[in-house]
């Protein structure tokens, strides 16, 4: 949601809503970063997501020409009790 609301406003790009598009195929969320004009996205990945859907959609980007980057944070964050 907060992707397409840059989106409406100008900051996005056409390769930024084909990485939300390839994700969103696998039933994730992602979303432009910085200033925005073509430069990075993130995805969150659910801590429960299959190596393999990982690797397959780092295939489908890869393919389409990004460089994916993975990484963790140090912290799990909010979680339901």
């Amino acid at each position: 949601m907060n992707h397409h609301l840059l989106q409406a406003m100008g900051v996005s790009h056409p390769l930024l809503d084909k990485i939300c598009e390839i994700t969103a195929r696998f039933g994730l969320h992602s979303k432009l970063t910085g200033a925005g004009g073509g430069g990075c996205a993130f995805t969150l990945l659910p801590l429960d997501l299959p190596a393999d859907t990982v690797a397959s959609v780092v295939a489908e980007l890869t393919q389409e020409g990004f460089t994916c980057f993975q990484s963790d944070i140090a912290t799990h964050g909010v979680t339901p009790n």
